[in-house]
């Protein structure tokens, strides 16, 4: 653990985005996948909970804008996409129909649900993780 720990210190006095990284801990929650889980905290005694992936990814050493963090914190999901649809050997077609209609008409169908569940919650301020946090819990199938 003490090795671990020593890796993760790496993190103290970057930035996430805007926000300079004052400490850490790992969460107990898991990713949707099961991956490790980081509390971060930043000055004014903020924390947020983000996967170790992400955070990997978008440290940077001075801070940053939250268009440059968007930027940054969608593209290894952009590349995880391509890397899954060129595995697949889908054509264009098929690609723009798994992408255009089935992906956003799941990702569509599991925040209406959420937002329901929540009501009076603004569907935009909703995470994917939380919408599926929340099907999960309902045991309900989108």
């Amino acid at each position: 653990m003490k090795n671990k720990t020593k890796k993760l210190d790496k993190y103290i006095g970057k930035y996430f985005g805007p926000n300079k990284i004052t400490g850490w801990s790992i969460s107990t929650e898991k990713t949707h996948l099961e991956k490790e889980r980081l509390i971060l905290e930043y000055d004014a005694d903020k924390t947020a909970d983000y996967p170790r992936e992400v955070v990997d990814y978008v440290i940077t050493d001075q801070p940053i804008d939250l268009s440059e963090l968007r930027e940054k914190r969608v593209m290894p999901v952009v590349e995880q996409l391509l890397a899954i649809l060129t595995e697949s050997e889908l054509g264009k077609d098929d690609i723009t129909y798994a992408l255009e209609t089935k992906l956003s008409e799941s990702i569509r169908l599991g925040f209406l649900i959420a937002n329901e569940i929540l009501w009076g919650r603004e569907t935009a301020k909703i995470t994917l993780k939380q919408a599926d946090k929340i099907i999960r819990e309902k045991h309900i199938t989108p």
